[in-house]
């Protein structure tokens, strides 16, 4: 290698040993290279003197991370670290103790994972009756928090409402019918005038008006005539005196006696009618 110099005072090695011509010239030039040689070192020394150590130091701690959760239990962890470069270790000296990271506690940010669950039905609703068909329905229900879903859990399974059969509790409307005519009852005569009138009834019993059904319209008795079967009062009245019989006389004494007659059929008494006064 040959060391050829510049204009700035630095010294190069070349491959080019056409160059050197001569022993002298060459040690000469073995003679630079010793030279260059020490001169470095001297330098490389030098630095290593006017170099202090300096032991690393600790920046202030980071900001807290985001919490880690484990939801299955309701934990949590979170970490910050800091920096050895307050300052940075240099010259030898040593580096920072401790940790650059430390883990913390953050359960105060996580939240356990609960499924949710039914409470007990309530009570039944009233009843809601279909009084066309007699029957009925009514509701009672429950509420999805024994315990309430929490951080991200299941809700309940199934209906938070339920309907039931109430059908005892409710009525068919059913309106009022008339049952059939009664027999005619005894006829009440007015003997003053011949005249007379029954009665008959019926009743809202076929079928009886129920759950708010109708009542029956119309009368519930009827009177009618019957008067063939009354008759009017007539008190007696006497007849004209009929013809004198033939005198039957007694000859032993000279008297003889006679009689005429008459009826109460002028006219017979009927129909509580009076007899007649006096003689027949």
């Amino acid at each position: 290698a040959v060391v050829s110099t510049q204009s700035t005072g630095h010294y190069y090695i070349t491959n080019n040993l056409s160059l050197v011509g001569n022993l002298k010239m060459r040690l000469w030039f073995l003679v630079m290279i010793f030279c260059v040689g020490v001169d470095a070192g001297f330098r490389v020394r030098r630095r290593r003197r006017s170099c202090g150590a300096v032991n690393g130091g600790w920046s202030g701690w980071g900001g807290w991370s985001s919490c880690s959760c484990n939801h299955a239990t309701g934990t949590g962890t979170w970490t910050r670290s800091r920096s050895c470069n307050s300052p940075a270790p240099s010259c030898g000296g040593s580096g920072c103790p401790g940790s650059s990271r430390k883990t913390g506690s953050c359960n105060d940010q996580c939240c356990q994972i609960t499924n949710g669950a039914w409470s007990a039905w309530g009570s039944w609703s009233s009843c809601l009756c279909d009084l066309n068909t007699g029957t009925g329905i009514w509701t009672r229900s429950r509420t999805c928090n024994n315990p309430s879903p929490s951080c991200g859990g299941s809700s309940c399974p199934g209906s938070a409402t339920e309907s039931g059969n109430c059908d005892d509790q409710c009525c068919k409307t059913v309106h009022g019918g008339f049952s059939d005519w009664s027999s005619w009852g005894t006829c009440t005569c007015n003997h003053a005038d011949g005249t007379g009138t029954r009665s008959r009834s019926r009743s809202c019993t076929n079928p009886a008006p129920s759950c708010n059904g109708n009542v029956c319209v119309g009368e519930t008795i009827e009177v009618g005539s019957c008067d063939d079967q009354c008759c009017q009062t007539v008190d007696g009245g006497l007849t004209a005196w009929g013809d004198w019989s033939i005198c039957d006389c007694d000859h032993s004494t000279g008297t003889g006696t006679r009689s005429r007659t008459r009826s109460c059929t002028n006219p017979a008494p009927s129909c509580h009618g009076r007899d007649c006064d006096g003689d027949l």
